[in-house]
C-alpha cells in the first residue's frame, strides 16, 4: 500500500519521527542520561572542545572520543533549543529502523508491511532506548549498519542485496562509532573478523573490502583523531580497568540470552517499575490503559516463550539453521564478553544486540503471517502495546520529563554555563589534570583569585561570567553548594586561629556558611569540624561587598592532618552567589 502512495508513507514517517522525538522528551533526568546531555551541553555553553564520551561510573573512567559530544552538543549550533539533541537523535534512529525495514521485507518478503511499520517504531526497545539521550540510545544506528552488513557477508543467503564492498565499509564505521560511546564494540571484533574469514573463502582475496573497512572506519574515526593529537593514541581514560576475570558471572547464561530474546519481545515489566508494588502503582495509576497493558505484556510473554521454544526446533526454511545459530553465536558472545566483565548482566549494556534479536524473531513467526487469526492477534498485540507506550510516556513525562528541567537548560545556555543545569561526573584523569591555584608568600598565608589557565581542567563552580579581578570567581547555588575548597596538610599541637576574608556578591536568599574541617589521616575520620555564618540577609546582586570571618581551631596533636576551608549553603537557599579574591590566614 505504501509503495503506491510515497506521499502518505512520508507523512506516515514523519508523524512517527514527531512521536518519537515527544517520548523521547519524557525521559530526561535519570543519571546517565542526564549525565549524556551534559556532555554536549558543555561543549555548547564553554567551547570546551569534548575530547571524551559517556562515563564508566564503576570505575570512574570515561570513553575516549568525540563523538558522543558532537551527537548532542552539535545540534544545539543549529538549532539552539534543549530539545535539539533529541532530533538528531530520533532522525539517526528513524533512519536506521527504516533501513532495518526494508532488509526485512527483501529477505523475509511475506512479513506484512503494517507490522514492519507499526512494531519496528514503537517496539518497547526500540523506543524505550533509542528516542532518549543516553548513550546506548545512539547504539541502533551503528547496529543496524552493522548487522546488515554481517547477514550480507557471512554465508546467510545465496544472493546480496548490497554490494560487498559497502558491506566492509558498514563494518568498519560502525565499530569506531560504537567504540567512542559504549564498551560493548568489543562484541564486533569476532563478527567482523568472521565477514573477512568467509570474504576470503569464497574470493581468495579479500584487499577491496579491507580498502573500504579501513575507510569506513577512518570515518567514523575521526572524530577521534582531535584525542588522539591531545593525548596520543596510548590513552584509555582508564577504561582498561572494565576487564577483569569475572566467574561469579559463570551462571548467567540463561540470564543474558532471555535478556537478548527479550528486546524483540513485548516487554513492560522493565520499563514500568522495579518491583512488583510500583508495577502494580503503574497499573492503578493508568486505568484507563492497565486492559491493553495486562494484554499486551501477556503476549509478550507468549512471543518470548515461542521466541525460546524455536531456538530447538527445525524448520523447513532454508536459512533458519544459519539463522537460528547466528542468534546463538550472538548470545554466546555476549556470554563471554560477561566473563571478562567485573559488572553483572545489565538490559541496557546489550543493546547493540537488538537487530540480531529482531531478525531472529520473524523468521520465528514467519510461517505464521499468512494466517489470518495470527494477524489479528497481532495487530491487538500491536495497538496494545502503543496504549502501553503512551501510558508509559505519561508516568515518565511527570517523574523524569525534560519540561521538569526546560528552564535551567535554557538559562544554562543564556548564560553560558552549564552548570544551571547540572555538574558532569569527573574521571580520575580530569581530576588529575586540576591544578592548585591557592597561592602562599609562607607557610601561613595563603591567597586565590581562583585564576584557572583555562576552561578545561578546573573545577566545575569556577565561572568567568562574573569576576571581581581577573577572569573568573567561584559560583555557588542550589546545584553546587560548595564552593571555595581550600585544603593543606599541618599538625595541629597547638590551637591555632584562621581568619578568613574576600569578597561575595549575588542575589541569594538563605543562610551561608564558611565550614572549618579537619580530618584524621590516612583513615579521614574527621577531627573537628566548625561553621561560622556569614550572613542570613540577601547580597548585594550588583556589587561586590567584602566578607570577614575567623574559627579557632583547638590543639589535635601532633600527626599531620588535612585542613579544609569552604563555603556551605543551606539546603533551604535560593538564588546564586559568587566570591573572590580570598585570603586565609593562620595564626597561633
Amino acid at each position: 500500500m505504501f509503495q503506491k502512495h510515497k506521499t502518505l508513507l512520508f507523512l506516515y514517517l514523519l508523524l512517527v519521527f514527531l512521536l518519537r522525538c515527544l517520548y523521547g522528551t519524557t525521559i530526561f533526568s535519570g543519571e546517565d542520561a542526564f549525565q549524556v546531555y551534559l556532555i554536549g551541553l558543555k561543549w555548547y555553553t564553554t567551547g570546551v572542545f569534548p575530547y571524551w564520551g559517556p562515563d564508566v561510573v564503576y570505575t570512574v573512567s570515561q570513553i575516549p572520543g568525540s563523538l558522543q559530544g558532537i551527537l548532542v552538543g552539535g545540534p544545539f549550533f543549529v538549532i539552539p533549543i534543549p530539545e535539539a539533541p533529541f532530533l538528531l537523535l530520533n532522525l539517526l534512529s528513524l533512519i536506521a529502523i527504516c533501513y532495518l525495514g526494508w532488509y526485512f521485507k527483501k529477505r523475509i518478503p511475506n512479513t506484512p508491511d503494517w507490522l514492519l511499520l507499526t512494531w519496528l517504531f514503537f517496539a518497547p526497545w526500540t523506543l524505550g532506548y533509542s528516542a532518549h539521550i543516553e548513550n546506548p540510545s545512539y547504539l541502533l544506528f551503528a547496529s543496524v549498519l552493522f548487522f546488515i552488513a554481517i547477514w550480507e557477508t557471512f554465508p546467510m543467503y545465496s544472493e546480496r542485496l548490497i554490494p560487498t564492498k559497502w558491506s566492509f565499509f558498514s563494518l568498519g564505521f560502525a565499530l569506531f562509532w560504537v567504540m567512542q560511546l559504549h564498551l560493548s564494540w568489543v562484541l564486533m571484533v569476532p563478527f567482523i573478523a568472521g565477514a573477512f574469514v568467509f570474504e576470503y573463502t569464497r574470493e581468495k582475496s579479500i584487499k577491496t573490502e579491507f580498502l573500504y573497512f579501513v575507510i569506513g572506519a577512518l570515518v567514523s574515526a575521526s572524530t577521534l583523531i582531535p584525542f588522539w593529537m591531545e593525548f596520543g593514541m596510548g590513552e584509555y581514560g582508564g577504561t582498561e580497568q572494565n576487564i577483569r576475570l569475572n566467574l561469579e558471572n559463570i551462571l548467567k547464561l540463561p540470564n543474558i540470552a532471555a535478556r537478548v530474546i527479550s528486546y524483540s519481545c513485548g516487554e513492560t515489566v522493565h520499563f514500568i517499575g522495579s518491583n512488583h508494588e510500583e508495577r502494580l502503582a503503574f497499573l492503578k495509576t493508568h486505568l484507563w490503559a492497565a486492559a491493553f497493558v495486562v494484554v499486551f505484556t501477556l503476549l509478550g510473554l507468549l512471543q518470548f516463550v515461542w521466541q525460546t521454544i524455536s531456538l530447538f526446533q527445525k524448520r523447513s526454511l532454508p536459512e533458519w539453521p544459519k539463522v537460528k545459530m547466528l542468534f546463538i553465536a550472538g548470545i554466546a558472545l555476549v556470554y563471554l564478553a560477561y566473563l571478562f566483565s567485573d559488572q553483572p548482566p545489565k538490559p541496557h549494556a546489550m543493546y547493540l544486540m537488538l537487530p540480531l534479536s529482531l531478525w531472529y524473531s520473524l523468521y520465528c513467526f514467519q510461517h505464521w503471517f499468512r494466517s489470518r487469526i495470527f494477524n489479528i492477534i497481532a495487530i491487538v498485540f500491536v495497538v496494545s502495546g502503543i496504549i502501553f507506550q503512551v501510558a508509559l510516556a505519561c508516568k515518565n513525562s511527570v517523574k523524569y520529563g525534560l519540561k521538569l528541567k526546560r528552564e535551567q537548560v535554557i538559562r544554562a545556555m543564556e548564560r553560558k554555563d552549564y552548570t544551571y543545569l547540572g555538574l558532569r561526573r569527573m574521571s580520575l584523569f580530569d581530576e588529575s589534570k586540576c591544578i592548585d591555584v591557592w597561592n602562599n608568600s609562607d607557610p601561613t598565608h595563603f591567597t586565590t583569585g581562583f585564576e584557572y589557565p583555562g576552561l578545561r581542567y578546573k573545577p566545575q563552580n569556577i565561572t568567568p561570567n562574573e569576576h571581581h579581578n581577573g577572569k573568573f570567581a567561584c559560583r555557588m547555588d542550589t546545584i553546587m553548594p560548595f564552593g571555595s575548597n581550600f585544603k593543606t596538610n599541618m599538625a595541629l599541637p597547638e590551637p591555632i586561629k584562621i581568619e578568613y576574608k574576600g569578597f561575595i556578591k549575588g542575589d541569594y536568599a538563605g543562610e551561608l556558611f564558611i565550614i572549618f574541617e579537619v580530618k584524621s589521616l590516612p583513615n579521614h575520620k574527621v577531627a573537628f569540624w566548625g561553621k561560622v555564618p556569614v550572613t542570613t540577609q540577601q547580597f548585594n546582586a550588583q556589587e561586590w561587598s567584602t566578607i570577614e570571618t575567623n574559627m579557632e581551631i583547638p590543639a589535635l596533636g601532633s600527626e599531620e592532618r588535612e585542613l579544609n576551608v569552604y563555603f556551605w549553603l543551606s539546603s533551604t537557599a535560593s538564588g546564586e552567589l559568587f566570591v573572590d579574591d580570598i585570603s586565609l590566614t593562620i595564626l597561633p
